[in-house]
C-alpha cells in the first residue's frame, strides 16, 4: 500500500469510528431521556418516604420522621432542592429526637451552600442552644436574620 491508500484507509476507519460514536451517543441519549421521563420505583419510594417523614414531623413523631427521611436520602435519587429540604427536615427531627450528633452532621453538610441558609442557621442556633452555647446561638440566629428577618428564634433564646 502506498501513502495515498493508507491515508484513504485511515479516512474510512476514522469516519466509521465517528459514525459509531455518534450512533452510540444517540442511543444512550434516547435511552437516558426515556428512563428519566418515567420515574423509577426507587424514586417513587423515596418520594413516599419523604411525604411520610414530613407528615411524622407535623405529628411530632420524631423517630418515624428520622427513619423515613433517612430512607429517602439513602435512596440517592432525590433532586437538589428536594434533597436539601429532606436533609433539613431530618436535621430538625434528629434535633427534636435528641440526636445532637446526627443533627450536627446534617447541619454541617447543609452549611456548604444550602439555598435555604436562613433555615439552616436557625436550626444551627437551636442546636447550639441545646449544646449549651447560648452566645454562639445568638450570633448564629443574628446571621440567619440577616438573610431573613422573619426567622423565628428557638425557645430559650
Amino acid at each position: 500500500m502506498n501513502s495515498k491508500q493508507d491515508e484513504q484507509l485511515w479516512g474510512v476507519i476514522r469516519n466509521a469510528l465517528v459514525i459509531t460514536a455518534v450512533m452510540a451517543a444517540i442511543t444512550l441519549g434516547l435511552s437516558g431521556c426515556h428512563s428519566s421521563s418515567v420515574p423509577s420505583a426507587l424514586a417513587i419510594n423515596a418520594d413516599a418516604a419523604v411525604a411520610r417523614g414530613l407528615e411524622a414531623i407535623e405529628g411530632s413523631d420524631w423517630e418515624t420522621a428520622e427513619t423515613e427521611l433517612t430512607s429517602a436520602i439513602d435512596a440517592g435519587v432525590l433532586s437538589g432542592d428536594q434533597y436539601e429540604e429532606t436533609v433539613l427536615a431530618r436535621a430538625k427531627a434528629r434535633l427534636e429526637n435528641d440526636d445532637l450528633e446526627g443533627a450536627e452532621e446534617d447541619i454541617s453538610m447543609l452549611e456548604e451552600g444550602a439555598a435555604a441558609m436562613d433555615q439552616v442557621l436557625a436550626l444551627k442556633a437551636s442546636l447550639l442552644l441545646r449544646q449549651g452555647d447560648k452566645s454562639l446561638a445568638k450570633r448564629t440566629l443574628a446571621e440567619a436574620r440577616k438573610i431573613n428577618r422573619n426567622v423565628i428564634a428557638p425557645k430559650g433564646l
